[in-house]
């Protein structure tokens, strides 16, 4: 495996400033993808495209982009060249890599210079991994599914999918600030501010010196908790007296 490819859904209904949203999410995966390996990012033809170099962290890498707010699904594969064979055994490779039933093979073609429809290649990739495994096809509950992704001069083939956790981009609404308690809702309101744009700081109230630091450290373990979705937030820790 050396490619991620990144789609989003809310964004795509953006118009004339559709090119802000898009930059911001490329950035915010840019900064989830450090120390993963990851050798370029682009943006085109609805969707993101994250290629690697050799030795790649991409399950992490995967999970960190699901997690990026904006990301609808991110799909783990292999770019090979936009051809029926090639795509043909990239995908036989793929299913064997595990056990499966039944499959499928799902194509999507954007601005592809290809001389073959999303159906067609659906019809031609299917009718070689059939004839190579002796498994059934099932549209509709197959057990495996291979992805392909014709775009430009390109093709990515993958499995392995993971839902994304939608909304809109980190940095395309205001900056906010949000109280942080030791329970469950203030952190959710949090999440849920930043999953529509926000940038998220965080403002904590603690009782010390008279208490001990108790509610001080569950903030901070509510911060490592929510940093891989708000990305860039500051927890602001204040005492409610003085000493």
């Amino acid at each position: 495996m050396d490619a991620l490819i990144a789609h989003y859904a809310e964004i795509g209904l953006k118009g004339r400033n559709r090119g802000f949203f898009e930059h911001s999410l490329t950035r915010n995966i840019t900064r989830a993808l450090r120390g993963t390996g990851y050798k370029r990012i682009r943006n085109g033809f609805g969707r993101i495209v994250v290629d690697f170099g050799p030795e790649p962290l991409l399950e992490e890498a995967a999970r960190r982009t699901a997690d990026v707010f904006g990301v609808a699904y991110v799909g783990a594969g292999r770019r090979v060249d936009p051809d029926i064979g090639s795509l043909s055994s990239c995908a036989l490779e793929l299913l064997d890599a595990s056990p499966f039933g039944s499959f499928r093979i799902k194509t999507r073609k954007s601005y592809a210079d290809f001389p073959h429809s999303a159906h067609e290649v659906n019809e031609m990739v299917g009718t070689h991994v059939q004839a190579a495994t002796g498994a059934p096809v099932d549209l509709k509950t197959a057990d495996a599914t291979v992805w392909i992704e014709l775009f430009g001069n390109a093709a990515i083939v993958y499995r392995d999918r993971l839902a994304g956790a939608g909304g809109l981009p980190v940095g395309t609404s205001e900056r906010m600030l949000a109280l942080l308690s030791g329970g469950i809702d203030s952190p959710v309101a949090a999440w849920r501010m930043a999953r529509r744009g926000a940038v998220v700081d965080l403002l904590h109230f603690h009782a010390q010196p008279f208490t001990d630091r108790s509610s001080v450290r569950q903030a901070q373990k509510l911060v490592v908790a929510l940093n891989p979705y708000l990305l860039r937030s500051i927890l602001y820790s204040v005492p409610l007296a003085d000493a």
